[in-house]
């Protein structure tokens, strides 16, 4: 699983974290994943963008794949083409394209990691096939793994096919947001070794990684083909040996992408609905201030009957968007409150928070549980909970945990 670094001005390449505080237990001992969903970095603008997303399911709700196609005029379109073309580079093992950012966190002295723009170096360079989609008509939020399918040939019987995925600013810059290789032998599995007959077009399935990001108006999605990423990924040799570091026999490899109606290479993108955040509810709706934080306060603890729990800073109006839950160890749902406001469900609401009493079921064991809380930014704008259920929770919601234990 990744996470993000930086600041939201940085940008990022896809988070996925678990493990920190933004991690959720869910049922069926399994957890929850946070998502940033980073946009344009040019804007403050949080509207579709620069957002935390929590899902208990992967791929997450509402994602479905749609191809976007390699056209001959080197253009991404969400149509096959109509014509045929083919596109030869050649790449040299002893001069690969380079690493500029990406996941490597060590080992890359000046080529850096993360989101960099690979315009001014990897996009110069002769070895490379760059096609890029016209620019976006609205933003595109991306949330999962991209594949990238070609149909190649080469002139040796083993090689690389690499692609990058970038997002293109309208003044040019191309921020790396991920990318993938392929081993032309490992083509059907990597368990087994297939040589390629040189000349022959097989199809290739590049797997480019999860990625969560919004393309933003205006913006383009470009992909970037190559045989090297190094030293991301070491240099492919081209001969067919066995495999090791820093072979010292290496051969020049004259690889093509075919695009055709029948060789349809593409793009198969994570396309996740694209939904406004809205604090407000409406225009005619006051503002929610939603808390920066808050906290659960647990006593007795341990506790052998029942355990007081309060939570601390749950929202104005003496009410609470709040959906409260509590898991065993191994991250089973025990007990659940719907999300509602807590007045609404036995808690008598303070200025700044509310209490309610737990009471485990008689045939829960001893042992430590966890109680979670989620602010839910939209509760007061008409966002209704499923009865028993988890409702639409806000994905920017703020979110509290306390372990309990309980000894009977």
């Amino acid at each position: 699983m990744r996470t993000p670094f930086g600041t939201r001005r940085n940008s990022y390449i896809c988070g996925i974290t678990t493990g920190s505080k933004a991690t959720l237990w869910t049922a069926n001992t399994r957890r929850a994943s946070s998502i940033i969903s980073p946009g344009d970095c040019d804007t403050d603008d949080t509207t579709y963008w620069n957002r935390w997303i929590t899902t208990d399911t992967w791929p997450v709700p509402g994602m479905g794949y749609e191809d976007y196609y390699f056209h001959t005029d080197m253009s991404i379109k969400p149509y096959p083409p109509d014509d045929s073309a083919e596109f030869t580079y050649t790449y040299d093992p002893d001069d690969p394209s380079p690493t500029i950012g990406g996941r490597e966190f060590i080992g890359l002295g000046s080529a850096g990691y993360g989101p960099k723009n690979q315009a001014p170096i990897v996009e110069t360079r002769e070895d490379v096939l760059i096609f890029s989609t016209p620019p976006l008509e609205e933003p595109l939020k991306l949330v999962g793994k991209i594949k990238c399918r070609l149909y190649a040939s080469s002139d040796r019987i083993d090689t690389d096919f690499a692609v990058r995925i970038t997002d293109v600013y309208p003044d040019g810059r191309s921020i790396l947001m991920t990318d993938g290789i392929l081993k032309a032998r490992h083509r059907i599995g990597f368990d087994r070794e297939d040589f390629l007959v040189p000349g022959n077009v097989y199809e290739f399935d590049v797997d480019c990684w999860s990625v969560g990001h919004v393309f933003n108006e205006g913006h383009q999605i470009r992909a970037i083909i190559s045989s090297s990423n190094y030293p991301r990924f070491e240099v492919n040799p081209n001969t067919g040996a066995p495999l090791m570091r820093n072979d010292p026999v290496r051969l020049v490899a004259n690889n093509t992408i075919h695009i055709s109606p029948i060789n349809a290479c593409r793009l198969e993108l994570p396309v996740v609905p694209l939904t406004p955040l809205n604090l407000a509810g409406s225009d005619d709706a006051p503002p929610i201030g939603k808390p920066e934080s808050f906290a659960i306060f647990a006593y007795p603890n341990p506790f052998n009957s029942t355990v007081t729990i309060t939570i601390d800073g749950v929202g104005p109006h003496g009410r609470a968007p709040m959906q409260v839950e509590i898991f065993d160890v191994s991250g089973r749902l025990v007990e659940r409150i719907p999300l509602a406001p807590l007045n609404k469900v036995g808690v008598e609401p303070r200025e700044t928070g509310g209490s309610f009493i737990w009471q485990p079921d008689p045939d829960l064991p001893s042992g430590v549980y966890l109680v979670r809380a989620r602010w839910d930014s939209r509760s007061l704008s008409g966002v209704e909970a499923t009865e028993g259920g988890r409702g639409d929770l806000d994905p920017t919601g703020t979110v509290a945990a306390k372990r309990l234990v309980y000894l009977k």
